[in-house]
């Protein structure tokens, strides 16, 4: 029997629906680019580099198209298509723009800001009018609360001391590292974390590069929720209320309900599965309601690069 032929590999790809504030009557206005290799009208988009992560991609196409240096929004949607033969995914996500000013290129030579409906109707593929027709259907203005499991630590079986004082293994420390420029795609935000070393150590050098002190909150420990789980819960919510975008560091054994605590009520389900070291969600929150949540894996730290797995749940 002949071996059949493997799956073609898709094209992984990234972008955003730009937005800002408009005092028109749809609020917004979006921004569209033209490309003169095709001579068509698309959303900001492009390409992942080998190992980059899907968030990464989006901003630095984004900018590289428009300009516009930006932190991302709530998911937009994903397109699926095929190019001279092999599938095409592209993400994307909502972006507010600034005021960077646009300079013309080979790759694109002219962007305007219009409203959706305007858009829609300049917009080439019908694919991508889509995505802006929900830019005024949904909440754009969101804050993100991100949820994250520590890196990979030490075991437990090879370590005498105190667990809160298990520090991260090598492998942990690289996915420390990685996850700084993926998570920076998000914004600037406030850092809280478990005051087990493990936590800790996880996202020090996010809050360095952020210029921020780690918050740390023994609610979000291991030994913490052994004693009183309801009393982790209502911390978390107690942090929820701040309305600023916040990342939390934490456990495995808190995670599930602490992502069911935070999503109840919101219409959003949480991922089911558990998150793996290094593992993180996304929830996108408007006036403290949780409207998105987004499931990344963890980075894949290797000599040739690292990538990530994603998965929205809305």
């Amino acid at each position: 029997m002949a071996d059949e032929p493997r799956p073609v590999a898709a094209v992984r790809a990234a972008g955003a629906v730009l937005w800002r504030p408009a005092s028109t009557r749809e609020g917004v206005e979006v921004a569209v680019v033209h490309r003169p290799k095709y001579d068509d009208w698309s959303l900001a988009k492009g390409k992942a580099e080998s190992g980059e992560h899907v968030l990464q991609t989006a901003v630095r196409e984004v900018a590289e198209e428009t300009g516009q240096h930006v932190s991302l929004g709530r998911p937009a949607g994903t397109t699926r298509y095929q190019v001279d033969g092999r599938p095409k995914v592209v993400h994307y996500w909502f972006a507010q723009g600034h005021h960077q000013p646009f300079v013309p290129t080979s790759e694109v030579d002219e962007l305007v800001w219009v409203p959706p409906s305007a858009a829609r109707g300049l917009l080439t593929q019908p694919r991508d009018a889509q995505l802006v027709r929900s830019a005024v259907a949904a909440t754009v203005d969101t804050q993100p609360l991100v949820v994250l499991r520590h890196a990979k630590a030490r075991k437990r079986d090879g370590w005498h001391g105190r667990d809160a004082d298990r520090p991260l293994e090598a492998r942990g420390r690289a996915q420390s590292d990685a996850l700084v420029e993926v998570l920076l795609t998000l914004g600037p935000m406030t850092v809280v974390s478990s005051d087990s070393e493990r936590a800790l150590s996880t996202v020090e050098p996010l809050a360095h590069r952020l210029g921020v002190h780690v918050e740390v909150e023994p609610q979000l420990s291991e030994e913490a929720w052994a004693q009183s789980p309801e009393t982790s819960l209502a911390r978390v919510v107690e942090l929820r209320k701040r309305r600023t975008p916040l990342l939390l560091c934490s456990h495995r054994p808190l995670l599930p309900a602490l992502l069911e605590r935070l999503c109840e009520g919101s219409g959003v389900t949480a991922p089911p599965r558990p998150l793996e070291t290094a593992a993180f969600v996304v929830l996108q929150c408007a006036q403290g309601r949780v409207v998105t949540a987004e499931r990344h894996e963890r980075p894949v730290v290797t000599g040739a690069g690292r990538s990530s797995q994603y998965r929205s749940f809305t």
